[in-house]
């Protein structure tokens, strides 16, 4: 049965944290009633401005979008940061059950587990231990989105090149000590219009853009060292140009439907997740041009490689156990040494610093589930031990 009393769990105090942090939307759409992402940002800052041994900051990243960074001492003496990320996905549809109460030792609610209930143990676990020396904390915007949050922070502070860094969004009580990396592009091809009936008096985009996509999954196989790299097609569309569209501004171009007529145009978006250092954006770039080069040998229209964009081109990243052990052993009692695959999880940009700075990262968060899906959840047992954990690490930095 639902219940919203806290003051029955193990720790109501952590346990209001939580539901405080919930409840300030943090989705970034703007025109969305009720949604503030700011609002949380400012919650955190006020939070940690209780502790006075912590310099503590707001950092807009872009107007509405705020980063929270506080540190115990200089930037350039940080050893451990512990960073997690404030914005959430869209409200999922279709709850079965009730956002903000609890069930079955489960507390549900958007964000529970991606990742305010991360968050709020980590805030409860600074009060516990008291001053410290050598630890900063990074609460970021857009880890969901385009990652702004942490390129801000990477490019704003330079100085900041902790040894370690405990991700506090990661996978379900399992240890994730690397993820692949992720590209994102988009390419538009051209070919030329003629007569469906007769294909000699034009060049199918479509039909190129199928065999481009065909020899990038080929290619994707075959650059697949350590881990497997994998493509999706997000999106295609494809017709012949409308006379108003533009080829290179982003996005699709305006593409008309019209029978008997060979199309002309064809624009895709693709992702990547990487898991061969070989791939990068340069290289995939280079494999759509010579699968287009090959398919015009000895055609009289040629098909054209018309533009390329690049969104995303972020590094994966590998952290041996040896060199995360500082972080693994505080959190025994929530991973019980289970390992997650870096081949079932997604894109952490924590990368960004571990590529950097060759430093070492866990990520990682209680037991939860339903992020980005109706019926989050975090387990509130795993919880607390999860705030215990991060009490014991940060406790190994105490003045």
């Amino acid at each position: 049965m639902a219940s919203m009393a806290f003051e029955q769990t193990d720790d109501p105090t952590l346990m209001a944290l939580v539901d405080q942090l919930c409840r300030i939307r943090s989705f970034w759409r703007p025109e969305e009633p009720g949604c503030d992402e700011s609002a949380v940002a400012g919650f955190i800052a006020e939070h940690l401005r209780r502790y006075p041994w912590l310099e503590v900051r707001l950092e807009e990243v872009s107007p509405g979008r705020l980063n929270v960074v506080a540190f115990d001492g200089p930037e350039a003496d940080t050893r451990l940061l512990v960073a997690g990320h404030i914005d959430t996905v869209l409200p999922a549809q279709g709850w079965s059950v009730p956002e903000h109460t609890i069930e079955n030792g489960r507390y549900h609610a958007l964000g529970a587990a991606d990742a305010k209930g991360a968050i709020a143990a980590a805030l409860d676990a600074i009060g516990r231990v008291g001053p410290t020396r050598g630890v900063g904390y990074l609460l970021y915007c857009d880890e969901e989105y385009h990652f702004d949050g942490m390129k801000d922070f990477v490019a704003r502070h330079p100085t900041v090149r902790p040894e370690h860094t405990l991700s506090l969004c990661g996978a379900s009580a399992k240890l994730m000590l690397g993820c692949r990396g992720l590209i994102e592009l988009e390419f538009t091809l051209t070919g030329h219009p003629g007569h469906a009936s007769r294909p000699s008096t034009g060049r199918s985009a479509t039909h190129a853009c199928t065999r481009v996509l065909a020899a990038l999954s080929r290619w994707c196989r075959s650059h697949s060292t350590p881990h497997r790299t994998v493509i999706n097609v997000a999106a295609i569309q494809a017709g012949s140009l409308a006379p108003e569209s533009t080829i290179g501004a982003g996005g699709p171009p305006a593409v008309l439907a019209t029978p008997n007529r060979i199309p002309d145009v064809a624009w895709t978006l693709i992702e990547l997740r990487v898991g061969d250092p070989y791939v990068t954006a340069e290289t995939l770039t280079a494999a759509i041009a010579e699968e287009v080069a090959a398919m015009n040998v000895g055609e009289q229209k040629h098909i054209k490689l018309a533009d390329v964009q690049v969104h995303l081109d972020m590094p994966g990243y590998t952290s041996s156990p040896a060199l995360t052990e500082p972080l693994i052993t505080p959190f025994a009692a929530v991973h019980s040494g289970r390992i997650a695959s870096v081949e079932e999880t997604g894109y952490l940009d924590v990368a960004l610093l571990c590529v950097r700075d060759h430093s070492a990262a866990l990520c990682m968060g209680p037991d939860k589930g339903g992020a980005h899906g109706p019926d989050e959840w975090v387990d509130i047992a795993s919880l607390i031990a999860y705030r215990d954990g991060l009490v014991s690490l940060i406790s190994q930095h105490t003045t």
